[in-house]
């Protein structure tokens, strides 16, 4: 489990470096994603670990 939460963090880190850098400067960016992936943009955004972050998912 601790495995796919951290590829998780890295597939999204990987994303938002790449949608932000390459193609999409001064433009606003909407992403739709599952449970997984917005708990890892927390993760990531907030600075704060999964325990953390899955505590305070409602």
């Amino acid at each position: 489990m601790k495995r796919d939460k951290i590829r998780t963090s890295i597939k999204i880190i990987y994303f938002v470096h790449g949608t932000t850098y390459d193609n999409v400067e001064g433009k606003s960016v909407g992403i739709v994603a599952h449970r997984a992936p917005q708990l890892a943009f927390e993760v990531i955004t907030k600075n704060i670990s999964w325990e953390e972050v899955n505590e305070n998912d409602l």
